[in-house]
Parts: C-alpha cells; structure tokens; sequence
C-alpha cells in the first residue's frame, strides 16, 4: 500500500499494459523502477488490465520495495485476447488500447482524481485520454521505445500504421517523456507545431544491486550450471523479435568461433522463452530471480543487437555488473559509449565474432572496460537520477485538492 504521503504531493495514477510484479524484463522492470521513483514523494496507484493467464504462471522478481498501489482492471475481452496474443511485442499491444477498459478506467479515474496521469506505451492513451476526460490531470506519455520505429526495424509491413497512431497518441498528451534523445527528436519533429512538451528519462539502472558484490554469489550460480572458462552472457525474453535476432547470430557465429580457441567456453542464455538446443556449451535458464548474480557469474557479456529501438536496459545491466560488454551501434544506441574505453562497438567489416575472440585474448583491455563500464553506470545512469524529470512534470501538476 502507499505510505502517507508528505505534504505537497500528487496523487499520481500510472496506466501500465500489464503488471510490473513479478519483474521479468525490460518493461516491466521499467514501470517498476518509475513507479516506486514516484511512490516515494506521491501517491501512486498503478492501473492494469486484469491477465489472468500471466497473472497465474508469472516468475520473476517480486521486490521488497512497492511504494505503490496496483490495481488491477478486469475486462472479459483482455482475457480473450490474452489468449490469442500471449507474447508482447510491437503490434501485439495493440489489442490493450480497446474501448472495453474505458468503464473501469473512468471508475477508477473520476474516484481518484488524479493530478496526474502517466501512461506506459501509446497503446493506452486514447482510452486514458478519454477516461480522464473533465479532471483536470497532467497526463504524460511514457514511451519506452519509439514504437513504429521498432516495428521497422525487426520488418513488420505495417510499421507505417503504427506511426500514424503514436504521432496521434503524442499529440493526445501534455508530455511525452521518451528514453534517448534520439527518441525526443524523432517523436517531436512528427507533432511539430502541437503544444506538448517533450522530456527525455533515460533507462536506468539499480547501481547497488548489480554492484559486483553480487559476484560472492555468482560462485553458486556457476556451480548449478557447470560454466565452463570462458562463459559468454546474453539476457532478456529471449523470444522477443530482436532478442531471438540476437541470440540466433550468438548461436550460428559468435559461439562457434569462440569455441575453436576456447573448447570448454559457455554461452549462457539468460531469461524466459530460451531457443531450444543441443549443441555442446549452451546453457538456458528461463526467468530467474536473482538476475545480478547470473550475470556477475560471466566473463563477457555478447549483446549483438541488430534492431529495435530506444536503449537497452540489458547494457547498462551488464556495465554496473562490471562486465566487459561487446555490442553493435544499435545495442549502444542513446548511451554515450565510447568504443574502446567503455566497450567494444563492433560496426562494419569487423564481425561481433571476431571482437569477442579479440577480446578474449586481452585480459588487460577487459578489465579495463569492466572499470569504465561500472563507473559511467554509477556516475549517470543511477534510476534516481534518470528518472528525475518526472519530478519536474509533476512539481508543475495542478496543487492537490482536498483528500477524500
């Protein structure tokens, strides 16, 4: 439950596509981190659609720290759609902007009376617009990635589509706040001339617990798997389209070169919806709980990166780990690495491939990455710190009413 809140908070109500508890992967670990960000100063109450699916098989982490209420909105026809659409990715959210959470929303909404209203992803906005309709709240579009920018990437043919409805969606709001500045000029040359302000909060990371102390458990880790030297480590939900883009060049280039000098190295896929394999020196585990320590029982994080949009959480996972990481233009896109000090940048004739053998065979150079890396982490990209441009929106909101 929210705490009591100190004077001069908002009521802040967040509408998510699905719920952020159990944490198990980059969505839900962001909606997470804002909303507890938010918690700690306001009254936050989170507003799902009811999955009941997902709701009875989730894993993942469920975190002592929930500054929040979430509620949860039933709807027979989420239910349904559930069903035939179960794995989220661009398009497939679609479904999650239908007019059948409008009466449960407006409930909900016209009984709060939010000063405020952050909703996650474009999908939702033209139901939230509607359901806030009269009150009076900020609201404020959360865009994790820009949308059709991601659908054009991994080729879906109707990426044009979608980004006529996320320029639509941004000109329903009062902010957008988007993850890169790559991202705000992207979305903010589409609403040229609207009257919506436009914030970047870049992704972000738990410094304390990705810190290397998670290393004194990464032994058990490496134990319960039999790691062979070196381990190579890629994470996320590995069946999303840029992931299982990933992890196929890992599986049919990276590893195999790796392997014809390193005969007892690992490649160790990390998260839900692993590919099926047999081939000698993979190693899968579905959702963990405790991702750091999977993480720190590595050597070399391999993240070759090809589509999508926005940033990956999973570098800035890998950098406060205090893993060497190689990655392309893509992985590293919105984040100021520099290839060479922080990381290996692989674009152009020189392979993924042979930049990890490189790598490998240079201990000096991946220590000093590991260095660099965990300091820009610590330095800039601390949740805390990241997500503090929510704190200005809201220090504009409307003053609170009267509680009730």
């Amino acid at each position: 439950m929210t705490p009591d809140a100190p004077t001069g908070s908002r009521r802040v109500t967040v509408v998510a596509p699905r719920d952020p508890i159990p944490v198990n992967n980059g969505l839900t670990e962001r909606v997470y981190q804002l909303a507890t960000h938010l918690g700690r100063h306001h009254e936050v109450r989170l507003l799902h659609p009811y999955e009941p699916e997902r709701a009875a098989t989730a894993e993942g982490r469920v975190p002592d720290e929930q500054p929040f209420d979430r509620v949860a909105l039933r709807s027979r026809a989420v239910g349904t759609l559930e069903w035939l659409l179960p794995d989220y990715s661009p398009l497939k959210g679609v479904y999650q902007f239908h007019p059948w959470l409008y009466p449960a929303l407006r409930d909900h909404l016209t009984d709060r009376r939010p000063d405020a209203v952050v909703v996650e992803f474009p999908y939702l906005v033209p139901v939230v617009r509607a359901a806030a309709r009269g009150l009076n709240a900020t609201l404020v579009l959360s865009e994790h990635n820009v949308e059709y920018r991601f659908a054009e990437r991994v080729g879906i043919p109707l990426w044009r589509l979608l980004a006529a409805f996320e320029t639509s969606a941004c000109r329903l709001v009062d902010a957008v706040v988007t993850v890169s500045d790559e991202d705000r000029r992207t979305l903010a040359a589409r609403v040229d001339g609207a009257n919506v302000e436009f914030l970047v909060a870049p992704n972000g990371v738990d410094v304390d617990r990705y810190a290397p102390a998670a290393a004194a458990r990464a032994g058990d880790i490496a134990d319960r798997y039999d790691l062979g030297a070196p381990t190579l480590v890629y994470h996320g939900n590995l069946a999303n389209a840029h992931n299982s883009e990933a992890v196929r060049e890992l599986l049919d280039e990276v590893f195999p070169a790796v392997r014809e000098s390193h005969p007892d190295a690992t490649l160790f896929l990390v998260g839900g919806n692993p590919p099926e394999t047999d081939r000698p020196g993979v190693v899968t585990t579905g959702i963990v709980d405790d991702l750091p320590a999977h993480l720190a029982a590595a050597d070399l994080a391999v993240a070759p990166i090809r589509s999508g949009s926005g940033t990956n959480l999973k570098i800035l996972e890998y950098l406060a780990t205090g893993l060497p990481v190689v990655t392309t233009p893509v992985g590293a896109e919105g984040f100021p690495l520099v290839d060479g000090t922080h990381a290996r940048i692989v674009d152009g004739e020189e392979s993924v491939a042979e930049a990890t053998a490189s790598l490998l065979g240079d201990d000096e150079r991946r220590e000093r990455f590991a260095r660099e890396g965990r300091s820009l982490a610590t330095d800039e990209f601390d949740w805390s710190e990241t997500l503090r441009p929510y704190d200005r929106l809201l220090t504009d909101a409307p003053v609170p009413t009267a509680r009730h």
